[in-house]
């Protein structure tokens, strides 16, 4: 067989894919034909981490009491959230989603 008549295949592409928690009831991701979606658990406190940055990014306007990792409960409304950076105020005292413990 000459070089010219043997057929040749294309390298498989590989798809995308993406994480997601199966302990996580908030975690959403659309799925598209040919993406391979891996279901990994996390550690509990990044898991309750990401549940908390969600929690306070659909709070903002509402009044809220959190519960700090000090002990001290900030109470008042969430004025500000920002989920990439995770800042924000309640009531112009501003606080970082690393020290809230929970949204009471």
């Amino acid at each position: 067989m000459s070089p010219s008549s043997t057929s040749r295949r294309d390298p498989p592409t590989t798809s995308p894919s993406s994480e997601v928690d199966p302990l996580d009831d908030g975690a959403q991701t659309e799925c598209a034909l040919g993406e391979v979606t891996v279901l990994r658990p996390e550690p509990f406190e990044k898991r309750r981490h990401k549940q908390l940055v969600r929690a306070l990014f659909a709070s903002v306007g509402k009044d809220v009491a959190l519960r700090l990792k000090s002990g001290k409960i900030l109470r008042g409304s969430l004025s500000a959230f920002d989920a990439e950076s995770q800042t924000g105020s309640v009531d112009d005292a501003p606080f970082a989603a690393a020290q809230v413990l929970e949204l009471v």
